[in-house]
């Protein structure tokens, strides 16, 4: 994989609306991915983890058919010796609806992505999710990317950011989320 190309990687769509998903299959051909398999349902997404295991999926959380954060967490409570359980997932938010954000990384999401989508933070989100390391952590109530990680641990007091939506979050974290 080159800095600038997405090359060798198969990514897994996971959005019901025709239109962004020709809209994301078109960016991932230009940022060169090799393999683009699209699901409109969680269980036709399902079909397709049991058929292949693609390096990131990209789902939408605005689904109409399907609650997103429900399929996030069947697949993180999949055994611990799948490996389609500890697939990278790049979330797609609205703007409107970052209340969920606490919600999804209670499920297990690794990225998030606000729309619109650009080309660039397609790119940088699909990236990240990728090639940075994070471990998991399995607990009786989670699985998924180990948040603990991202922090400094010489950082204990940090500061609290509550979002208009409610949402409480360390400044690094909307940072993080915000690709800030």
């Amino acid at each position: 994989m080159t800095e600038r190309s997405l090359e060798n990687l198969s990514v897994l769509v996971l959005d019901d609306d025709p239109l962004m998903r020709s809209l994301l299959r078109g960016m991932l051909h230009a940022l060169d991915v090799s393999h683009v398999v699209e699901a409109v349902d969680a269980a036709q997404a399902r079909a397709e983890l049991d058929r292949m295991a693609p390096d990131v999926i990209l789902c939408n959380e605005a689904l109409r058919s399907t609650d997103v954060l429900a399929f996030i967490g069947w697949l993180r409570t999949r055994e611990a010796t799948d490996p389609t359980s500890s697939l990278p997932i790049v979330l797609l938010l609205d703007r409107e609806r970052t209340e969920r954000l606490s919600d999804a990384r209670k499920a297990g999401v690794t990225e998030f992505l606000l729309k619109p989508v650009s080309l660039r933070s397609l790119h940088a989100r699909i990236r990240r999710a990728v090639e940075t390391s994070q471990p998991f952590v399995r607990t009786p109530a989670y699985f998924g990317p180990d948040r603990r990680s991202e922090r400094d641990p010489d950082r204990r007091q940090e500061t609290e950011v509550t979002t208009k939506f409610g949402v409480t979050l360390s400044e690094e974290e909307v940072k993080t989320l915000l690709g800030n």
